[in-house]
């Protein structure tokens, strides 16, 4: 995007924001940016949130995991007000094959958000509003967060099998739970402020959507074991432990980035499947299940060790 210098007097030079842009910060006459100069580019950035005030969400021919998700995803998206409507009071849960309050489903999911309240509800209507100031300094803090919440819940599910500790793998869930709570408010950051530069927003976007998938693929393993009450043999249990291994090799990846970690990362995937491979004839059924659901994360890590790369990339 080019734009023309304009000259006032002999020594004030202008360049107008993009409109767009503006708008969509809200910038009005008199308002301070931040200027700061890179060589030959110059930066501009403003402490405003993207404005996103208000969306209303009918939900009524919705069951209770889709109502969740469309009220997560305008909470990510960084919605102030979010309007919820509905004409019955009633919706299905398929999972239970039960039919539960959708009022109560909105208490329960805004309760597991940052920084919004119910402010208004009715018999067919509920309106959620923000209630704190969003900063995009505590961002890397929670990024982090989310990183050792993962961590901790992959560690506990490895030593709960290892002493068929089922208390501990019913846990799983609320870890996860707590997982997805800094995960979406680290989404809604950066859908209203985040990085100066788009780019790095969006693989940080990416990286963090990648790991709420990794945290339901643990927990959906977690449940399974727990409704089997299964006994997981040492074999099988080897396996995880490569798994566990594979997740705190990205982790160390991406703190501490090196390339010689990204073939560490694609030599412990590969000893992991052919260990799974090699001992799939001595597993049962509900073993091979689990496994299967798990396997999935050193898969969904292969494609966050290209974004953690890309991240490493200099800014052009």
């Amino acid at each position: 995007m080019k734009r023309k210098v304009i000259q006032i007097a002999n020594s004030t030079q202008l360049v107008s924001l993009p409109r767009r842009w503006a708008l969509q910060f809200g910038i009005k006459k008199g308002d301070e940016l931040e200027v700061l100069e890179k060589g030959s580019k110059i930066e501009i950035s403003t402490e405003k949130c993207r404005g996103t005030e208000k969306v209303t969400l009918d939900v009524s021919e919705l069951d209770r995991s889709s109502l969740i998700y469309y009220l997560r995803a305008a909470y990510r998206r960084g919605f102030e007000l979010i309007e919820i409507r509905f004409d019955k009071a009633l919706t299905t849960y398929f999972r239970n094959d039960t039919k539960l309050k959708i009022l109560s489903i909105i208490h329960k999911e805004v309760d597991s958000l940052i920084g919004i309240e119910i402010i208004q509800q009715k018999e067919s209507f509920c309106l959620i509003k923000s209630v704190s100031d969003v900063s995009f300094d505590e961002f890397d803090t929670l990024f982090r967060r989310v990183f050792i919440l993962y961590l901790d819940a992959v560690k506990d599910f490895v030593d709960a099998i290892k002493n068929n500790d089922f208390v501990m793998v019913e846990t799983i869930e609320e870890k996860h739970r707590s997982i997805t709570k800094f995960v979406s408010y680290c989404l809604r950051l950066l859908n209203k402020k985040g990085f100066s530069s788009q780019v790095k927003s969006n693989l940080y976007y990416h990286t963090l959507e990648t790991i709420d998938k990794l945290s339901h693929t643990l927990k959906y393993g977690a449940r399974f074991v727990n409704e089997k009450k299964l006994k997981i043999n040492k074999k099988a249990v080897k396996i995880v432990e490569n798994i566990e291994d594979s997740i705190r090799i990205y982790y160390d990846l991406f703190y501490k980035f090196n390339l010689k970690k990204v073939t560490q990362f694609y030599e412990n995937r590969e000893k992991t499947l052919n260990l799974f491979y090699a001992m799939i004839k001595d597993l049962n059924k509900d073993e091979i299940i689990v496994l299967e659901k798990l396997n999935g994360i050193p898969e969904l890590l292969v494609g966050l060790t290209h974004v953690r790369m890309a991240i490493e990339f200099p800014e052009t």
